[in-house]
Parts: structure tokens; sequence; C-alpha cells
């Protein structure tokens, strides 16, 4: 009887680090959208690091029924890993990535579809939920999977964060993934829509950066610890000698690197986020 009601429970994991309004909007979505009968939804918020006074507050207001807090940041692999590993108890689950938005109506038979096409042979690794954000490829972004297959493939822990110089988990998976020749099946329409227009990033040499996704403008939240940027961060931003000199200063504000400049655009509908 545990087993069969532990089946029925659809965690939604999200991973959020300092994103306050992207996390606001996006668990106000899920109680508006989530319409399940049959199986139990339960939203399981992995915070990881940083500003955590507006989480404990979703807590309270019931918007979250089991809130994970890490005292230090351990970055995207690590955490998504924990989080995976805190929903062993459940077969299936929703990963969503803490800036996304659900904008269609998530129903029992929604969930025994995508439970029909991974099978149990997982020739189908899982059901992408946002678009194929990851252009043929596994993307951690928003998905449906089997929770143990993913904490039973070996991962290094590596992604964004602290830890952006290992490799990466979404890469592990990819690879796995390509060595298995598995497909993945992208749900349509979407019911994630990408609301990321912010990226909030922790670096190995203890620098924060925040950036446009779209824009590419960024600014220095955070120096790092000792006078030096690690490799990771500038080989990401595409920074020059010049422009380290300025960062090492203090007098970056808010722009775009110059290496980043061509690949600028700005998504429509952004602007309010």
């Amino acid at each position: 009887m545990a087993t069969e009601q532990n089946n029925r429970i659809i965690p939604f994991l999200i991973l959020d680090y300092n994103r306050p309004n992207e996390s606001k909007n996006l668990l106000l979505s899920l109680k508006k959208h989530i319409k399940l009968e049959k199986y139990v939804p339960k939203i399981v918020y992995l915070s990881n690091g940083g500003e955590q006074d507006y989480v404990i507050d979703y807590y309270k207001e019931g918007l979250v029924d089991d809130l994970i807090l890490k005292k230090e940041n351990i970055g995207c692999g690590f955490g998504t890993a924990d989080g995976m590993w805190y929903c062993m108890r459940s077969d299936f689950l929703f990963y969503i990535q803490v800036d996304h938005l659900l904008i269609k109506d998530i129903t029992d038979y929604d969930i025994d579809q995508f439970i029909n096409v991974l099978g149990d042979n997982q020739t189908v690794s899982h059901v992408d939920v946002s678009g194929n954000q990851g252009n043929g490829q596994y993307s951690e972004r928003a998905q449906f999977i089997n929770v143990k297959f993913y904490n039973n493939i070996p991962k290094s822990g590596g992604g964004p964060g602290p830890y952006s110089h290992l490799v990466w988990s979404e890469r592990s998976m990819q690879d796995y993934i390509k060595e298995k020749n598995m497909k993945f099946v992208v749900a349509q329409p979407l019911f994630f829509a990408d609301a990321g227009k912010w990226s909030v990033r922790q670096w190995e040499c203890g620098t924060e950066t925040k950036h446009r996704t779209d824009t590419k403008e960024m600014e220095f939240t955070k120096l790092p610890r000792e006078n030096q940027l690690c490799d990771d961060l500038i080989k990401f931003y595409r920074l020059t000698k010049d422009e380290i000199k300025v960062i090492l200063q203090g007098n970056w504000g808010f722009k775009i690197p110059e290496n980043m400049k061509k690949d600028s655009f700005t998504v429509s509908g952004w602007e309010n986020i």
C-alpha cells in the first residue's frame, strides 16, 4: 500500500538560487494550473544557498510542501542531484528550473500519457515539457523523468555555479543518452514557458554575477575573494584582458562584454520580468 501511495505522488522539484521574482511567479502558476485528482502533487523546493527569507515565506504561505535549504550554494549540478535523491520514493517527477512559468493545465491524463511514453524499458529518456530548449539534446530546464533512471546515471556534479569547472551533470546525461541510443519526447503544446530573462551565478573564485540572457548585459554583484577572476567566468563571458582590469578595479557597471555583443538580442514580452 505504501508503494502504491508513493507511485501516486508526483513531485514538482524546483531548483532556485536568489530568484525571488521568478520563483514567486512560477509557484503561482503551479497553483493555478496543476489540476490533479488521481495523482498527488508535491511542491519540493530546493533553495541552493543565498538569500532565503523569501523562500521561507513561500513555505509559510503554503506554496511549498517540502522545503530544502542549503546554507551554501552547491551549484546546479549537485543541487539537482540532491533534489532528485530527496524525491527517490516517487517513481516520476517534474524537474523545473526556477525561471519558468506553467502556462497550461496539467491533468491526470497528461501524467498518464507521460508515464506511458517513458514505459518500463527506458528507450525514451524523458519528456521535455519546455519546448526543446536543448535543441535536440537533453536539457535540465524543465522535464518529466523517471527518478530512479536519473539517479542511477553517474555524474560529476558540475554545472552553473561554483562547480562550473567540473563536467556538467547535464553533459553527463547527454552523453549517457547518446551512448544508449535513447530518444526523448517534446510535449506539444509546451507546458512550461521560458521566463529566464536573468541569470544569477556564483563562481568558484567567489565572484557573483547577474546577466540578462537575451541582451547579454551583465554586472558583478560580488568581486572575487582574491584579486583574480576564475578561468570559467572569463571563458563564459569571453572577457578581454582590458575588461578584466576594469572589473578588478570595480569599475565595470552594467554592460555587455565586447565579445558577446554579436549575440545580443531582445525577447519581446520580457520587459516586466
